[in-house]
């Protein structure tokens, strides 16, 4: 059964998107930091190495979900036709209506502190753990534990689950990761929902968890979702959008509305509230995984903010844009490797760029040579203003030719050097090879046409 909530699908993508700007920001900025490092590294290795990382984090988790099934068989009760026949039978047909096979191996245990349900998978088979507290609690009203059932086989078959790992990223960030893992919940609410008999055990089930094993039973269940009305205090709307999880009077309210197919019991927030939040990212002080968020919470803006430099930096060099922009003249220029020049004639030399010419074709050569002159007779003009004369000490390029053989116009964007008289061609001509560095262009000399870069 595909039980889905009205805001997961636009939820789930906008977080989708979000996600894959993350992960590839982040593999740019780590590609950029090797190469920094280590410049000399093969893509084969860095293949490898990611791998080998992806394959140890597998393993960390897959080790957790073994040591919990490895309790579970150790010190809890499986389910069976002959082992408590009742919740074996009761959790075959909540199965049946969710339309779920096969059906996941259950299990009850006793843990005071332990939460009332959980479940897992490993190696591919579903594990479903009820605590006996809740089954004793909920003795009078047993169609409550089909919520709880439900409610715990949502996490395990629902279409989105696969997609846990690689949209974490998002779960950081204001709004929209609390709103998704909110979202979830509510989407479980409702298989709880659809997997009872008897539409008000759903509520019953939420009752239990507010009030407790004893006095659930003369909670008034209208009353306590009518606190949801409260929700729309700016206090409360902003202490939701900046959790995971939404009030529990809210889901009760949520499952009334369910009920009567109505809307109008729940509240709204205050819209004051969804300011305040949009500046604070999720952090979750008292939940598992605080140093994970918190590094994310680094993590981010190092990515993006590396992605859109290196981003407007290509369009620069490309030619597509003509300056900077006021946010990327400000991010920390991680791959500049010379300081900025006080004075134009003690200039540090350029970068060493190491090319990889066609040894086959002088003139390829040649070319090469002409275009890292004026990639950086451009790169200077747009710090300096200016046509430039001179780049520093180009000596210090790794080039093909001598570097004395070269000159920069001090009227035009141009590089140039002379082909002498039957240079590299028997009986050729002398004539100039030139690159306009603005146009990107290679002109020959005046007799040839000019020839336009590819």
């Amino acid at each position: 059964m595909n039980i889905t909530h009205p805001r997961e699908k636009p939820i789930f993508y906008l977080s989708l998107l979000l996600a894959s700007v993350f992960w590839a920001s982040l593999a740019w900025l780590g590609l950029f930091l090797l190469n920094k490092i280590w410049p000399d590294v093969s893509p084969q290795t860095v293949a490898l190495s990611s791998s080998g990382l992806l394959l140890l984090a597998a393993l960390i988790h897959n080790l957790r979900s073994v040591m919990k099934v490895a309790t579970l068989r150790g010190y809890s009760v499986e389910l069976s036709g002959q082992q408590f026949p009742d919740l074996y039978n009761r959790l075959h047909a909540v199965c049946k209506r969710l339309e779920i096979d096969p059906m996941p191996a259950a299990y009850i245990s006793r843990d005071r502190h332990g939460p009332d349900a959980f479940s897992l998978r490993y190696l591919g088979r579903g594990y479903l753990a009820l605590n006996a507290n809740l089954v004793n609690a909920l003795t009078e009203r047993q169609g409550a534990i089909d919520f709880v059932m439900g409610y715990e086989l949502s996490r395990l078959y629902h279409h989105y689950r696969n997609w846990e790992a690689y949209l974490w990223p998002v779960r950081v960030l204001p709004l929209i990761g609390p709103a998704y893992a909110r979202t979830q919940v509510y989407v479980r609410d409702r298989h709880g929902f659809a997997a009872c008999k008897t539409k008000a055990d759903a509520a019953f089930a939420l009752a239990m968890v507010a009030a407790g094993d004893r006095r659930w039973k003369s909670l008034s269940i209208p009353d306590f979702a009518a606190q949801a009305a409260h929700h729309r205090v700016f206090s409360m709307s902003y202490a939701e959008l900046i959790s995971a999880r939404p009030w529990l009077s809210k889901r009760m309210a949520n499952l009334r509305a369910l009920s009567t197919s109505s809307e109008h019991l729940v509240a709204q927030r205050n819209a004051l509230a969804y300011v305040a939040a949009l500046f604070t990212p999720y952090v979750g002080w008292r939940h598992p995984g605080l140093w994970l968020r918190l590094l994310l919470l680094l993590v981010w803006p190092l990515a993006i903010s590396h992605a859109l430099w290196a981003g407007e930096r290509l369009l620069l060099e490309k030619g597509l844009i003509k300056s900077q922009s006021f946010l990327s003249g400000r991010i920390i220029d991680f791959a500049r490797d010379t300081k900025p020049e006080a004075q134009p004639a003690k200039a540090a030399p350029p970068p060493v760029v190491k090319l990889k010419p066609d040894t086959s074709n002088p003139y390829r050569r040649l070319e090469d040579d002409l275009r890292l002159l004026g990639r950086y007779a451009r790169q200077r003009q747009m710090r300096q203003g200016g046509i430039p004369c001179e780049i520093g000490n180009i000596r210090a390029l790794s080039l093909n030719y001598p570097a004395d053989r070269y000159a920069f116009s001090c009227d035009e964007p141009k590089v140039y050097t002379i082909v002498e008289r039957g240079e590299f061609e028997p009986g050729k001509e002398s004539h100039i090879h030139t690159y306009n560095w603005e146009q990107r262009k290679i002109i020959l000399g005046p007799s040839e046409p000019e020839k336009p870069e590819k």
